[in-house]
Formats: C-alpha cells, sequence, structure tokens
C-alpha cells in the first residue's frame, strides 16, 4: 500500500523534503522502466541505506536505483521476472553479497 511504501521511504529520509523527493524519483523510476513501485522502492531503500559508505547523494542513489531498473527492463524478462530480479537484487545489496548463481 502507499502507506506502507512511505514507512519504508521514511526509514531512509531525514525529513519531509527528502521524504517527498525519494517518493516522486522512485515512482518516477518505477513508470519510466515498468517496474512495480515495491520493488524500484527496495533497491532504492537498499542503496539509501549504504549511501553515507559509498559517499552518494539522493541524486545518485536515484541513477543507481534507475540505472538497475533500466537494466532490468531491457532483459526481456516477463514482468514477473523483473519484479523477482529487482527484489533478489535489493536482497543482496542488503546482506552485502552478489552471487551469479541465477
Amino acid at each position: 500500500t502507499y502507506t506502507g511504501l512511505q514507512n519504508r521511504l521514511k526509514l531512509v529520509t531525514n525529513n519531509q523534503a527528502e521524504l517527498n523527493k525519494a517518493t516522486e524519483d522512485t515512482f518516477r523510476i518505477a513508470q519510466k522502466t515498468y517496474s512495480a513501485w515495491d520493488s524500484v522502492l527496495q533497491v532504492y531503500q537498499r542503496f539509501s541505506d549504504n549511501a553515507e559508505t559509498l559517499n552518494l547523494t539522493m541524486d545518485d542513489t536515484a541513477r543507481l536505483t534507475e540505472t538497475v531498473s533500466k537494466a532490468v527492463a531491457i532483459s526481456g524478462a516477463s514482468a514477473e521476472a523483473a519484479d523477482a530480479a529487482l527484489v533478489q537484487f535489493g536482497q543482496a545489496l542488503a546482506s552485502g553479497t552478489l552471487r551469479g548463481e541465477e
């Protein structure tokens, strides 16, 4: 739900202005790449979780999220497979481990 998505973004933003920007960025990316908003938000959230370590701004985080979402979109995978790939990528970022098994 919208409230659930907003609550997840609140975890990685510091104020209402950042929350509004993150909401707009993730929604725009989801529309532009024909991806599920929830999946895009998860990748965005994972990049945001590591933003300080990676020295990323909010704009950098949005660009990285869009690049990953576009890569999945142009892969030709079905909507369900693309959604699953974005979720798995987000989980890999959260765990700090990328594996090339699938």
